[in-house]
């Protein structure tokens, strides 16, 4: 739902694939909390705690990957 992920990333990601690189995108936030910032109601800090939580995983797991691009 990010604009800058679609305009920075997202629309090369097929062009890539095509050429036989493998991608995985990890967002830092999910929908749900984009859903809450655009609405105005406010945010869930427990949410982005999660968010948060899930971003150190994918951090402990980027050894995997030949490269890894943070945008």
């Amino acid at each position: 739902m990010g604009a800058s992920s679609r305009l920075r990333t997202y629309q090369y990601l097929p062009n890539l694939e095509a050429e036989g690189v493998e991608v995985s995108v990890a967002p830092l936030f999910n929908d749900g909390y984009l859903n809450e910032l655009y609405s105005g109601e406010g945010i869930s800090w427990i949410n982005v705690l999660r968010c948060y939580f899930k971003r150190l995983v994918h951090l402990l797991e980027a050894s995997r990957y030949d490269c890894v691009v943070v945008e």
